[in-house]
């Protein structure tokens, strides 16, 4: 297949990209997402290595982001423990001085704001969408959020890039949720 062009549009039923030929990836204009309480984000699709197979969007990445969009807000709550607990060890870890002051965990998501949601592949059964942003109390790092298919939080941490952390067995199981832990080693 041909490489696609700069700023090469492509329609999908989740709205149009565009080709980014300096960072090889698809990306759509900013979306404002239920489950992230409104929030907006840029959907991304990485091409990588596969301009010489399929350089679009596959349906697969598509019908991730469709699930997700379809999320409703109150899907937000089940990540708050998970938010909060990741501020307050931030707070503990580089002091009070430094980290904004939230006085309840329904007050955290006015401290969040999002960049970009990507899809990755993780076994022929799973897709994980990782959503990149930033929160007040970790400018560094920023955060990072990770639903399995779309649907299912699988990870709330400061940003690396990866969907899942090395403690993950419990997603094989479907009926477990996220297990709320500590940062920053305590």
């Amino acid at each position: 297949m041909k490489k696609p062009a700069e700023n090469e549009l492509f329609e999908t039923r989740v709205g149009n990209f565009w080709f980014d030929e300096h960072f090889a990836e698809w990306r759509s204009a900013s979306t404002r997402v239920p489950a992230l309480r409104g929030h907006e984000v840029e959907f991304a699709v990485e091409v990588g290595d596969r301009f010489e197979d399929n350089p679009y969007p596959t349906k697969e990445e598509i019908a991730v982001f469709e699930r997700f969009l379809s999320l409703p807000k109150g899907h937000s709550d089940l990540i708050k423990p998970h938010l909060w607990q990741f501020y307050l060890d931030a707070r503990q870890a580089w002091g009070s001085e430094e980290i904004p002051k939230i006085d309840s965990p329904d007050n955290v998501w006015q401290h969040l704001g999002f960049a970009t949601a990507r899809p990755y592949e993780w076994t022929k059964e799973d897709m994980y969408l990782v959503i990149e942003g930033g929160c007040d109390w970790e400018p560094e790092h920023g955060l990072l959020l990770s639903l399995q298919n779309g649907t299912r939080w699988a990870r709330v941490s400061d940003y690396d890039g990866h969907p899942l952390d090395e403690s993950h067995d419990w997603i094989k199981d479907p009926n477990e949720v996220l297990p709320v832990r500590r940062y920053y080693g305590y």
